[in-house]
């Protein structure tokens, strides 16, 4: 169970449960600010090997695939400064929403897991191995989706201009 805790430096956590729901036990607490907020909160086990657990929320996503033991490890599986939409991308973005298997994932020969986030949607086609920086591949590439935040146009509408959630500026020309 990943619970965000709405405040504008996230600060969620990760609650395990060994009985079924019936008792919960603090699994994760984050430390600094690249955590569950309300808005940004996913968790992903896998539905062959429940010591498999991906989550992230307001910034990277991390793995444990050891979730079972009494020491669990959770490395950074990603690095959203590294997210780009042009040839040097390498990272899925932050702002976690959603993650989900591929229909046919098996954990052996289909290991494809999706991200949903501010930047669109990432696709690692193993999601045991990949890293921060590498695995990764952007399928977000010429979609056209953004948050705009504000925005402005020139008086006869031939330049617009818009910031983003996360994402940049954007800008319109009729001459482009």
């Amino acid at each position: 169970l990943s619970v965000g805790m709405y405040n504008w430096q996230g600060k969620g956590k990760i609650w395990r449960s060994n009985d079924g729901g019936l008792n919960w036990n603090n699994w994760f607490t984050p430390t600094g600010d690249n955590w569950p907020d309300a808005w940004s909160n996913a968790l992903w086990v896998s539905p062959v090997d429940t010591n498999l657990v991906v989550f992230g929320g307001m910034g990277d996503l991390y793995r444990c695939s050891n979730a079972g033991a009494v020491t669990p490890a959770f490395p950074q599986i990603s690095d959203w400064f590294q997210y780009r939409t042009d040839a040097n991308f390498r990272s899925a973005h932050g702002d976690q929403h959603l993650i989900v298997s591929h229909p046919d994932y098996d954990g052996v020969t289909n290991t494809t897991v999706f991200v949903v986030n501010d930047g669109g949607i990432q696709r690692a086609d193993n999601i045991a191995t990949v890293t921060q920086t590498t695995g990764w591949v952007n399928l977000a590439n010429h979609l056209g989706i953004a948050q705009f935040l504000g925005g402005a146009a020139s008086p006869d509408g031939s330049l617009i201009i818009g910031g983003t959630q996360d994402n940049g500026t954007l800008r319109y020309r009729e001459s482009d």
